[in-house]
């Protein structure tokens, strides 16, 4: 059975460094390669037995620079911009210390000011006004031609919420609607508790609300939500389902 063979470290930072350009009026080393939906640099890299791995490139950098990445911690901006892969504007955290360290920075970079900003400040107070006017994130997205992901962030206060009044606070958790990953409002998961019990399949409420029935599911038995529904285990709280 053959097996992939460790690249050697010299080729690795070979073609790591054919990848990015220096922006000398910060210090940054923007990556020229694949990024993600939400600007962060892509690379791969060899791993032994398990073949390709693809990976961020900022924490190739850190691997390169500054060694092995410990178990369950990310590697952080200190410039708070994604596509920056110089190992100096890079620090091991906590995943909690990797959220509050975003929130702590968006108080010392604001708006135009912040160096890979996309929007303006009057088009940011636009889409808010548009938010509060009920507009989904897609729509918005597709008006300012940015992610939707974005506009996400505008919303529940992961970006612009000094200008908004959305903030959050260094050490707030990441649930329901402020988690971007998230299918579901807070108020359809508590429309989705009203029917449970009733006439409908779990699979007829997630035709619904555009979700599957395992989605359906994890908010009936407290696997997600349970902090917003009181559900635990498949009941709530203090009784009753």
């Amino acid at each position: 059975m053959s097996t992939v063979r460790e690249r050697p470290l010299s080729a690795i930072r070979k073609e790591f460094n054919k990848r990015w350009l220096p922006r000398p009026s910060t210090g940054c080393w923007i990556w020229t390669g694949t990024r993600t939906g939400n600007g962060y640099g892509r690379t791969a890299y060899y791993k032994g037995p398990e073949g390709i791995k693809r990976t961020a490139a900022h924490r190739v950098s850190w691997m390169l620079h500054h060694g092995p990445i410990p178990d369950g911690m990310f590697v952080c901006h200190r410039c708070d911009v994604r596509s920056c892969v110089n190992p100096e504007h890079l620090f091991i955290g906590t995943d909690q210390e990797n959220k509050d360290d975003m929130v702590a920075k968006g108080r010392q970079s604001r708006g135009e000011d912040h160096g890979p900003a996309e929007l303006t400040t009057e088009q940011v107070q636009r889409i808010d006004a548009l938010l509060r006017d009920g507009l989904s994130h897609t729509r918005i997205a597709r008006m300012f031609s940015i992610d939707r992901c974005a506009v996400a962030h505008i919303e529940y206060g992961r970006t612009w919420g000094w200008l908004t009044g959305r903030e959050l606070t260094a050490g707030e958790p990441y649930r329901g609607e402020r988690n971007s990953s998230s299918v579901l409002t807070s108020a359809q998961v508590l429309e989705i508790v009203n029917l449970l019990g009733g006439a409908l399949s779990h699979r007829q409420i997630g035709e619904r609300f555009g979700v599957s029935a395992n989605t359906v599911w994890n908010v009936a038995n407290g696997a997600r939500w349970g902090w917003l529904t009181g559900i635990v285990g498949g009941r709530r709280a203090g009784g009753g389902v």
